[in-house]
């Protein structure tokens, strides 16, 4: 079972791609790789920070929450950009490698003794770092909205970094923080534009963005605070027009900003295509960046919408609820495969009066024998007020008790 955001998740994904039941699709296109990135990273929703359709395992997440499609979209955008930047048959040992440089994960020196693969080691160190990423440092009480809609909108910065890691370029921790300072110094500009202009811009939204940069409380106020005749807003202007991705990834949360998600406009607002003009874009560009935009608000407009109109306590509920119902749908599917074991485990005691079993069959009969012995437990703690919510923390407890159905991210080892 291949459960996202699991301990182990990621040596699953590498053992169900080596099983053909995740396939790492070739991306056959005329496109740079800057704009493919894009273009894939915007229809799934990484762009934004939303999970809103993953790019290999759409078929396996049908019971995750939103975090964990997150943890496994983001994970898989960073594949990407691996698999675009080498060329070939994917290497799992490098690629693993390449993103503990990339995060900086320092791996166990007595797991190096007699040239031992350190695979699941870094898996697990990249999981742990994965997971930071995508968490905001924020509570309910701040009333950050990200934490529950969007997550971490700057994970596309980690993206463009680690594209720009696999091309040469040192220093990544560095050049993410400054990435994510020049696109907050542009937008502060454009916010004080839109004012000037009696143009719509959302309050809400940008204080949420400064909230989720990781930025000390004093920056992120200096940050907001600045102005179009700041010096630190011209140079940023000037950077991120030298940046392809960065400026694509500013306009769009410019126009997430700017635009009100209950207009049916047909073509970009004056506002836009004059800011867009300034940063060097030409109309035919423009009109695309507005057009996407477009696009994935009609494609999954629940995941926008619900951002601006919701009040906190519904939104503190909606998501709450969502997550429980996902938990529940989950177990009530394991329940029902180790009921199906059991069929299977009877028809062979059947058997067994009629004929001599198999060695293959003897194991099962053995195997299900057991399950079906810790089966009864789950189920009675199941079905307890509540037991969809109290059964895996008491399996986490008591991993003994778990039944073959219920094991998460379990790799074969080959002997």
């Amino acid at each position: 079972m291949f459960s996202a955001g699991k301990k182990n998740w990621i040596m699953k994904f590498f053992a169900l791609v080596k099983e053909d039941k995740i396939t790492l699709l070739g991306l056959e296109t005329q496109e740079s790789k800057e704009n493919t990135l894009r273009l894939v990273c915007e229809h799934s929703g990484l762009l934004y920070g939303v999970p809103n359709k993953n790019i290999y395992t759409n078929h396996l997440v049908e019971h995750s929450t939103r975090t964990e499609k997150l943890q496994l979209l983001f994970f898989e955008g960073l594949l990407l950009t691996y698999t675009l930047n080498r060329t070939g048959t994917l290497d799992q040992e490098d690629f693993l490698h390449t993103l503990c440089s990339f995060f900086k994960l320092e791996l166990s020196p007595s797991k190096t003794w007699l040239g031992r693969k350190k695979s699941p080691e870094k898996a697990l160190l990249i999981e742990r770092a994965i997971d930071g990423r995508i968490r905001v440092q924020s509570s309910y009480i701040d009333k950050n909205y990200w934490f529950n809609h969007l997550t971490n909108p700057f994970l596309f910065i980690d993206v463009i970094t680690y594209h720009d890691f696999l091309q040469g370029k040192e220093q990544a921790d560095d050049e993410r923080q400054s990435s994510i300072e020049l696109c907050l110094t542009v937008l502060a500009g454009m916010r004080q534009k839109a004012k000037a202009q009696g143009v719509h811009f959302s309050e809400k939204l940008f204080k949420n963005l400064l909230n989720s940069s990781g930025l000390s409380d004093g920056h992120s106020a200096l940050l907001g605070a600045t102005t179009l005749e700041d010096s630190a807003y011209q140079t940023a202007k000037q950077v991120i027009v030298q940046q392809e991705l960065l400026l694509y990834f500013t306009l769009h949360f410019l126009a997430l900003l700017h635009y009100r998600h209950d207009e049916n406009l047909e073509t970009p607002s004056e506002f836009m295509v004059e800011v867009g003009t300034e940063l060097g874009l030409s109309r035919e560009k423009i009109d695309e960046i507005f057009w996407e935009y477009r696009a994935s608000l009609s494609a999954h407009s629940e995941s926008f919408y619900n951002l601006l109109s919701e009040s906190e306590t519904k939104v503190i509920t909606t998501h709450l609820s969502r997550k429980y119902r996902r938990v529940l749908g989950r177990n009530k599917d394991r329940l029902v495969q180790e009921l199906k074991e059991s069929q299977e485990l009877v028809y062979l005691i059947r058997q067994s009066a009629k004929r001599e079993l198999t060695a293959e069959e003897k194991e099962k009969v053995k195997e299900q024998s057991l399950d079906l012995l810790k089966t009864v437990p789950s189920i009675g703690i199941y079905l307890l007020p509540g037991g969809s919510l109290w059964l895996p923390i008491v399996l986490k407890l008591i991993p003994d008790l778990i039944p073959s159905a219920f094991k998460e991210n379990e790799v074969e080892e080959k002997k």
